[in-house]
């Protein structure tokens, strides 16, 4: 006798008031769906939790990182970070005005002579 699995039941959690918009619940079954088809369990837990986390960002930005964990390939939400990319700032003033020195004659030369020899041994 072979001994199958009982499916379970599908248990969804109902979505929260705010985050009731056409646009998010739309996503949040995309994500639900997503899940499933990765074989990540869904639990009431998870579900609560990860709509508590929805909730705090607003429907727009929440519908954002769903989107962005399917994209990539996650089987989590993961807010983005802000402070991951710091902005670049300019250590000197009117850097895009700046211009490095240009490079003596003799390495350019260097250079020149380095790839005729790849190009003569490699080909390319």
């Amino acid at each position: 006798m072979s001994k199958r699995r009982q499916k379970r039941p599908e248990i969804r959690v109902p979505i929260p008031a705010g985050l009731g918009t056409p646009d998010f619940v739309e996503v949040w079954e995309q994500w639900l769906e997503y899940r499933k088809q990765r074989r990540a369990v869904s639990t009431p837990l998870t579900q609560e939790l990860q709509l508590r986390k929805c909730a705090r960002l607003g429907p727009v930005k929440a519908a954002h990182m769903i989107e962005r964990s399917i994209l990539n390939g996650w089987i989590g939400l993961f807010e983005e970070a802000e402070s991951a990319r710091p902005q670049r700032q300019e250590s000197v003033p009117n850097a895009s005005a700046y211009k490095p020195a240009a490079l003596p004659p003799s390495v350019i030369e260097q250079i020149r002579k380095a790839n005729a020899e790849r190009k003569a041994k490699y080909g390319y």
